[in-house]
């Protein structure tokens, strides 16, 4: 693979989905059943991607899984494979299924318990992230093997047709052994023919790769001045968008794009949410935070239409004074946009930390939300979920935008919902808060089992070094943002 297909592989494959991070994650109920599902792509396509699911009952008899892709839906998806209960491990099921193709994938997961059967769809995307070099011994060791290969299949063809038709006491004529060399010669010749045609179908196929490489979407990020207002304005330029050629972006859990703006010594973090311009479908703007200026990262989350989900990263320089200038209206700040300041009045405990976890070790999330007077208060739903978290490791180059249901968009899940016509729960507009006491979310409309208590699921990392972690809940009509730090270790 040439250099620049590299540094372009390099480049892009710390911007797909959860950035750094290839686990899609979903905690809920299968109808009556609480599920936590974890898919773990390959980053390659196409590639196997292990399902892990873990059932909260003793009543199940059997779990499926099944990958069915958006654009074929269930009419051209393969058949369900069986999850295997995994030894050692109470009601863990584990399998694994092929991904074929690039895009967007729903794992439709079923549940089998006596004689009900209930699902649960859990979209993943399935992306070419990189390419894996072969190590160099390898490529020596294929290499003599090629070379035997093709000696000893015109050995072969030579030696059959100088001397299969011989008796085994006889000896080849003159005539038969020049014969046999022509032999030898158009063997070989053939034998170099089918490895070239072999060369270029897999050229074709390595360029067809490279080119359905994931590419981040292009964007551009700029601060801008309207009627003396510091406006964060973000302008879609890619071309696939713009000329149609790519689905549109859509709203999930009632934003259109969710933005994480994290200053560079990770002293402050900004959630924001930006709204489409009036003026130009591909525009979206939002007032910037009271935060002080300097060099930030600005993660957006963003949904298409078929499903895909992406976090696109950009960084820029919040600098006084500001030279843009633009002549236009001044958006409305978000009502749940939020920040962090010094002048909360409610704090969040990590109920379970430690300092250091091992790599691939579960880190349980579980939070406590508390006045200054340290007397738990009753959560209250932001942003329809009763909590929002975001984990970052810039040595790592790793950022994950997670929630109580998972790490997983909504708004995908809802499209493989509605189009396999899988009836949503009546109260899906309430948030989730995820309490540890229930296994899986509880629906709530004001009553909690555990005041102030809220749960993510479980997250894994396999890259060692230093982790950053704001998580946000809303109490008492306060949005409290409060910053942890922990380790991975080797």
């Amino acid at each position: 693979m040439k250099k620049i297909q590299l540094i372009i592989l390099i480049y892009f494959s710390f911007l797909a989905g959860d950035i750094g991070h290839l686990n899609s994650i979903f905690e809920g109920v299968a109808g009556e059943i609480p599920v936590r599902v974890i898919v773990k792509t390959s980053g390659v396509v196409p590639g196997l991607a292990d399902i892990n699911i873990r059932v909260f009952s003793d009543k199940v008899h059997q779990v499926t899984a099944r990958p069915i892709y958006w654009h074929a839906g269930e009419k051209g998806a393969p058949p369900a494979d069986i999850a295997h209960p995994v030894k050692g491990e109470n009601n863990l099921y584990s399998t694994q299924l092929w991904l074929m193709n690039f895009g967007s994938y729903n794992v439709q997961v079923k549940i089998y318990s006596g004689e009900e059967i209930f699902e649960v769809n859990v979209p993943v995307n399935s992306l070419a992230l990189e390419i894996k070099e072969m190590e160099s011994s390898l490529v020596i060791i294929l290499w003599l093997f090629m070379l035997l290969l093709i000696f000893g299949a015109v050995n072969i063809i030579t030696i059959s047709y100088r001397e299969s038709t011989i008796h085994p006491d006889d000896s080849p004529s003159l005539d038969r052994i020049r014969k046999a060399k022509f032999v030898m010669a158009i063997s070989f010749v053939l034998v170099i023919g089918i490895l070239y045609s072999g060369y270029n179908w897999w050229d074709d196929v390595e360029k067809l790769y490279a080119n359905n490489l994931f590419q981040s979407l292009q964007t551009e990020v700029k601060i801008v001045i309207i009627n003396n207002q510091d406006i964060l304005k973000v302008t879609i330029t890619d071309p696939a968008i713009v000329e149609g050629r790519m689905p549109d972006i859509i709203p999930d859990h009632g934003k259109i794009i969710h933005m994480y703006l994290v200053k560079d010594d990770l002293s402050v973090l900004s959630h924001i949410h930006p709204s489409r311009s009036i003026k130009n479908k591909y525009v979206f703007e939002v007032l910037m935070p009271p935060v002080p200026k300097g060099n930030y990262s600005v993660y957006m989350d963003i949904t298409y239409e078929s499903g895909l989900t992406e976090t696109v990263l950009t960084p820029i320089e919040y600098k006084s004074p500001i030279e843009l200038m633009e002549i236009g209206k001044v958006p409305i700040r978000d009502p749940d946009d939020s920040w962090t300041h010094d002048k909360m009045q409610h704090k969040i405990i990590w109920l379970n930390k430690k300092n250091e976890y091992l790599q691939e070790e579960e880190i349980k999330l579980e939070f406590q939300a508390f006045n200054f007077k340290k007397v738990p208060t009753k959560l209250e739903p932001y942003i329809q979920m009763g909590g929002h978290g975001a984990l970052i490791s810039p040595d790592n180059n790793v950022f994950i935008h997670f929630h109580p249901i998972g790490t997983i968009s909504m708004a995908s899940q809802q499209i493989f919902d509605k189009q396999q016509e899988l009836a949503t729960n009546e109260k899906s507009g309430i948030c989730y808060y995820g309490l540890p006491i229930d296994t899986a979310k509880t629906y709530s409309e004001g009553l909690q089992s555990n005041i102030g208590r809220v749960s993510f699921p479980p997250l894994s990392l396999d890259k060692a070094g230093d982790y950053y972690m704001w998580v946000q809940v809303k109490t008492e009509g306060e949005v409290v943002t409060e910053k942890f730090s922990f380790t991975v270790m080797n």
